[in-house]
């Protein structure tokens, strides 16, 4: 109970704490940053729900230190009340396949103690942590919307005979590299990018003269960041609440669609077309 206080204050540059099992195993390390005022854990109203990113470091560094830029760009774009940021820890040194249950489990958790649209679900990460978001990602359609990576990239990628995804209904990455960055980096980043590409998938593809290894770089942080707070999952279905919204008149207010916006996505984007018929 103490925690679940702790975790509902607005925090910022909050502490590190561990994601226990029924057992008392600790499952994963996490740090969470939450925005104010947030809607009580269930709300499905889209209107009081929030997104969720998922950071995760490079390996040898702290939990939560991917979740700054993410933060940052954030507040720069006025988004900072519409999102929690949680920052994850590998199990090992390095992320790896010992991650896939620990990150489902946090997210899970996210999902159940907190107002988190599951069609608003972001990864982020830099290194090994930008690797497992864009595997995980990539191999777990349902779970996550998309992904953005700094520095690296991932190799473990569903084969087209094993996946019924359509590249029209998969997630989508958005993959950035700092032409300062180590030698081996620039190769890694390129080839992945190619790998990405081939299957299919929808990818933003960024290099910058003026950049090197860190994630920090508001430029592609604003970028990125504003172009997955406006995606939504493709492939779950639209909540009751969702549908509703889609099949009521559409209204503008303060300019836009504003409910409709709320909804998002393939289907709210098609009921803009049919207003504007």
């Amino acid at each position: 109970a103490a925690l679940f206080v702790a975790l509902c204050l607005p925090v910022f540059a909050a502490e590190e704490r561990e994601l226990k099992d029924d057992s008392g195993r600790t499952v994963i390390r996490y740090v969470a940053e939450l925005p104010p005022n947030l809607a009580p854990a269930g709300t499905t109203d889209p209107a009081k729900q929030v997104g969720l990113f998922l950071c995760f470091p490079e390996h040898d560094r702290p939990t939560g230190d991917e979740i700054y830029p993410v933060r940052a760009a954030l507040q720069r774009l006025g988004l900072q009340d519409q999102f929690i940021v949680i920052g994850g820890h590998p199990q090992e040194r390095k992320f790896g396949a010992a991650d896939y249950e620990p990150i489902q489990k946090l997210l899970a958790w996210a999902l159940k103690t907190y107002p988190v649209n599951p069609r608003r679900v972001y990864m982020y990460g830099k290194g090994e942590g930008g690797k497992i978001s864009g595997e995980m990602t990539m191999a777990l359609p349902e779970k996550f919307t998309a992904a953005i990576s700094y520095s690296w990239t991932w190799w473990k990628m569903p084969e087209e005979i094993d996946t019924a995804i359509d590249p029209e209904r998969a997630p989508q990455f958005y993959m950035v590299l700092g032409r300062r960055d180590l030698a081996h980096h620039l190769t890694n980043v390129r080839d992945g990018y190619s790998r990405v590409q081939a299957k299919g998938h929808h990818v933003i593809y960024r290099e910058f003269d003026d950049h090197g290894a860190r994630s920090y770089h508001p430029p592609s942080n604003d970028e990125a960041i504003g172009w997955a707070a406006r995606l939504r999952n493709r492939t779950l279905p639209l909540s009751a609440a969702e549908k509703r919204i889609l099949t009521q008149p559409a209204v503008i207010a303060d300019g836009y669609y504003k409910a409709i916006a709320n909804v998002g996505g393939l289907e709210a984007g098609a009921e803009i077309g049919r207003a504007h018929v």
